[in-house]
């Protein structure tokens, strides 16, 4: 079963932090890139979850009383 977009998007987040201060740790350049690299896909990800989110609810529009 596939999550809600809203809890994809926390998820990516959460994962792209954590790589950054996995980074903080690791002294090999070449890994630090890699998962610097990772990390930029996951808040890529996220931020396309987030458009899509926020395009929805413009053509929804806002909720009646």
């Amino acid at each position: 079963m596939q999550a809600d977009p809203e809890t994809q998007m926390r998820h990516y987040r959460g994962q792209a932090e954590h790589l950054r201060h996995a980074v903080e740790l690791i002294h090999d350049e070449g890994l630090r890139q890699q998962l610097l690299s990772i990390a930029r896909q996951y808040e890529t990800a996220a931020a396309s979850l987030e458009q899509e989110l926020r395009s929805k609810v413009a053509q929804i529009g806002p909720p009646g009383p």
